[in-house]
């Protein structure tokens, strides 16, 4: 049922949006304190839909969210110079792939100038250690620089990925 089913999606953003705290994240459950993970998670979640064209999340809401999720970001980048770690060998972890993937769905939200050279710093270095990852953060790092138009990494990251589920799947995995 189509009414049934837009009724619920707009349920659905609406909790959402009271769901999110005032400074853009969001906490696994209402009452709960901040979560990163589940932030970006969602954050994802509306990216996918809206380029499926099957909901667009409320502007203000996603821009909160990617405003705190710069602020983070840019976090983590002043950390590492605090503890002089050596810029030019430092992989991005997890969550910090997970927020280039979940960022990538939003280009026409502007990153705060403060904040961009570690969003830069954090792109370059996903795409110079990609093969580092496992299969799946490949695959998140493909995406995101097709979206933000690396097609060319995006296609040997494919071309790799294509590679070892042929030799995987050789060997009987």
């Amino acid at each position: 049922d189509v009414n049934k089913l837009s009724q619920e999606q707009v349920s659905t953003l609406k909790k959402l949006e009271e769901n999110q705290l005032e400074y853009g994240a969001w906490p696994w459950f209402k009452g709960m304190y901040e979560s990163r993970y589940i932030t970006q998670y969602i954050l994802s979640g509306l990216g996918h839909l809206q380029k499926l064209g099957i909901a667009q999340a409320d502007q203000a809401m996603t821009q909160k969210a990617c405003n705190y999720l710069d602020e983070k970001i840019n976090e983590d980048y002043r950390n590492l110079k605090k503890y002089e770690v050596d810029l030019s060998k430092a992989e991005p972890s997890f969550d910090q792939i997970q927020y280039l993937y979940a960022r990538s769905f939003f280009k026409d939200i502007q990153i705060n100038q403060e904040y961009q050279k570690a969003h830069d710093y954090y792109d370059a270095q996903s795409k110079k250690h990609w093969t580092s990852y496992p299969p799946y953060i490949q695959g998140m790092i493909a995406l995101t620089s097709h979206r933000t138009g690396d097609v060319a990494l995006a296609k040997d990251i494919l071309n790799a990925l294509k590679q070892n589920a042929v030799q995987s799947e050789e060997l009987g995995m």
